[in-house]
């Protein structure tokens, strides 16, 4: 036992601090309203369906994941938990891979100690990814496809599902990953301009049927944009009488980003869980702020790796997205879990460079 845990040492200790995490998790579902009550089947919508009902798009398809747990073996709520906690805690092993594969290095050191390990620890990345809902899922899958990508491991099966997963759960979100992807290829792939426009075609036509969806689900049921606008100012809106709720209509877009991101800080906590929050954001805002100091200072000598290039289109489309839509700190911590990790390695990438360049 003592040499398993000396040579899993670091795996054993991020494995029980994701564990902490679950237990938070499901302390708080027991005593708060939460999605993870649907989603284990405890609320009246999912009663009276079979397993094959919920096979389509949008919630419907983690309930379908879940039927056979929940449903055909009965298996208590606790266990959704332990279930997620343990989708959640690979998804960070693969997050943690990625990390590895764009640094070239498991370390960097500062003041001869390595920081890097804290990038695995983020509090609220592994709140989120120990929680029974889709954030756990979508972490996954999302650090799967630009794992696979990052190693040209085209032909995957883990790839291709991971992509199929993702689009089923969460349709504008795949098309946020996918439109990136399809540019950065486009642009810097050396394909013949048949193969060019045979992938724009078919590309053009993934991003179609995922916006399609969106619409559906979101109960736009129309291409109008003036539709569309209207139904994200109510939904902005409909986020007012909620104890996180930011005027994000009347913010501009500098305040937006550091709201999206950067968001609960010191001022704005109210209890313990928003103060944990605010130092976690504090750090990563000094992070932030010194890689971007570093790639504008050094832009013309830095040559960003494709995947690093995917990421950053990923996080800008997603943050121009949500913020049309999202107006409240809870909903932003929740859904930056997808989002800033994945820019913090790129950040962290550019720091590195710049530091074994000196």
């Amino acid at each position: 036992m003592k040499r398993f845990f000396k040579a899993y040492k670091n795996l054993c200790l991020l494995g029980a601090y994701h564990f902490f995490f679950v237990i938070l998790a499901y302390y708080y579902a027991l005593h708060h309203p939460a999605d993870s009550q649907l989603y284990w089947f405890k609320k009246e919508y999912t009663t009276h369906k079979n397993w094959l009902d919920f096979f389509n798009v949008g919630t419907d398809f983690i309930l379908f994941i879940n039927y056979a747990f929940a449903k055909f073996l009965q298996l208590p709520f606790w266990f959704g938990f332990l279930l997620y906690g343990a989708i959640g805690f690979v998804g960070i092993l693969q997050f943690q891979k990625l990390a590895y594969k764009i640094l070239g290095s498991k370390e960097i050191v500062v003041r001869n100690v390595n920081v890097l390990p804290f990038l695995f620890y983020l509090p609220n990345l592994h709140y989120w990814t120990a929680n029974l809902g889709k954030e756990a899922l979508c972490f996954l899958w999302i650090s799967t496809i630009l794992l696979k990508l990052a190693q040209q491991k085209y032909r995957s099966l883990v790839l291709w599902l991971s992509l199929f997963c993702l689009f089923l759960l969460r349709p504008h979100v795949f098309l946020m990953l996918f439109f990136p992807v399809l540019v950065v290829y486009f642009i810097y792939k050396k394909w013949n301009w048949k193969v060019k426009v045979g992938v724009s075609m078919l590309g053009l036509f993934v991003c179609f049927l995922c916006y399609y969806y969106f619409l559906i689900l979101s109960r736009v049921n129309s291409f109008s944009w003036a539709r569309l606008q209207h139904f994200n100012e109510y939904s902005i809106l409909s986020f007012r009488n909620s104890d996180s709720y930011v005027p994000i209509l009347k913010y501009t877009y500098p305040e937006k980003f550091f709201a999206f991101f950067f968001r609960p800080m010191f001022l704005d906590a109210y209890n313990i869980f928003m103060a944990v929050l605010s130092i976690e954001n504090l750090v990563l805002l000094i992070v932030h702020l010194i890689g971007v100091y570093v790639i504008i200072r050094n832009f013309r000598f830095f040559k960003f790796l494709m995947i690093e290039k995917i990421i950053m289109g990923f996080v800008c489309i997603a943050f121009l997205l949500y913020i049309q839509r999202y107006a409240g700190l809870g909903i932003f911590v929740r859904t930056k879990v997808m989002i800033q990790p994945f820019l913090m390695i790129v950040l962290l990438n550019s720091i590195f460079k710049y530091s074994i360049s000196k």
